[in-house]
């Protein structure tokens, strides 16, 4: 059943991603990336709410300190990454996005070893060194193919870290709360969004004090531009809905790994078909090393 999950997490995620690069091409600045995050989260949050409402499966009774804990990792790491990448989205090449956030597996099983006391055998350390020589080769083709790494690639190890401990935040809430799935989302959406609007409103006063506020891009709230909010909430909320509930029959060893390597060939295919990004031996290569890492990651 865990597996079921994962293939629906991924086709969300395909889901997004897609969107999100479409989206993407309109953003300018980290303000137009906060504000279509904004849109998302808030669309997220309010499917979130009709879910648990229909399923009875929420209580908004106080929460425990734990609780509270887990649901603010989740939201901030949740946030980071969606800014993160958003940005990125239009500035480096789809497949090495989704290789890039592959080094994340570091972030989830060193946190797996400390937290929770899984070991990490030399078989995936030597995987997890392939995974990352997988990046330097497809960084190469991000360069062949006209994008420029340069400064992004803090923002590219923020958005991976992110990801990576939001991921681990859907493991720690099923071990040590055992609660709602729905509830879960429900509130790291919740906390999310709010935490992004704060930040949001002190980016944007900051930047009025000194003079150099921009208005947002005039494409990003168009009617058409909400109905894709709208879409991109639903995939997003789904891809996390599935991922948290495979965590129930599955270790956090095996969900990242597999999910990735799931992603990362339906990702070659569409960026393939729909960005142009032609498949050429040294995409082929990182790809096939990626894999590689994944399968040793999983075994």
């Amino acid at each position: 059943m865990g597996y079921i999950f994962l293939i629906m997490s991924m086709a969300g995620g395909l889901g997004k991603g897609l969107l999100g690069r479409k989206v993407s091409g309109d953003v300018t600045d980290f303000k137009d990336c906060m504000y279509v995050n904004i849109m998302r989260l808030m669309f997220c949050a309010l499917l979130g709410l009709m879910v648990v409402f229909a399923t009875n499966s929420g209580s908004f009774s106080g929460m425990t300190g734990g609780e509270i804990r887990i649901y603010s990792l989740s939201a901030v790491s949740t946030a980071i990454f969606l800014v993160c990448w958003m940005y990125e989205y239009k500035s480096e090449a789809y497949v090495f996005l989704n290789i890039f956030i592959m080094l994340g597996s570091i972030v989830t099983c060193v946190c797996g070893l400390i937290v929770y006391s899984e070991p990490i055998p030399l078989s995936k350390w030597i995987s997890l060194v392939i995974i990352l020589c997988a990046v330097f080769i497809m960084s190469g083709y991000n360069h062949q193919i006209g994008k420029k790494l340069g400064k992004h690639v803090i923002v590219l190890i923020l958005g991976t870290v992110a990801s990576a401990m939001a991921d681990f935040s859907q493991t720690m809430y099923v071990r040590e709360i055992g609660g709602k799935v729905m509830q879960f989302n429900l509130y790291t959406y919740g906390f999310a969004l709010l935490m992004l609007i704060a930040v949001y409103l002190i980016y944007a006063s900051i930047h009025k004090v000194k003079g150099d506020d921009k208005k947002l891009t005039y494409k990003l709230h168009t009617k058409k531009s909400i109905i894709i909010y709208f879409t991109i909430a639903a995939c997003l909320y789904m891809n996390a809905l599935t991922k948290t509930m495979a965590n129930r029959t599955m270790e956090i060893s095996q969900i990242y790994p597999v999910l990735s390597g799931a992603t990362l060939i339906a990702s070659a295919v569409m960026a393939h078909i729909l960005f142009k990004e032609r498949i050429n031996k040294k995409s082929a290569c990182a790809m096939s090393m990626a894999l590689a890492g994944i399968v040793g990651l999983s075994v």
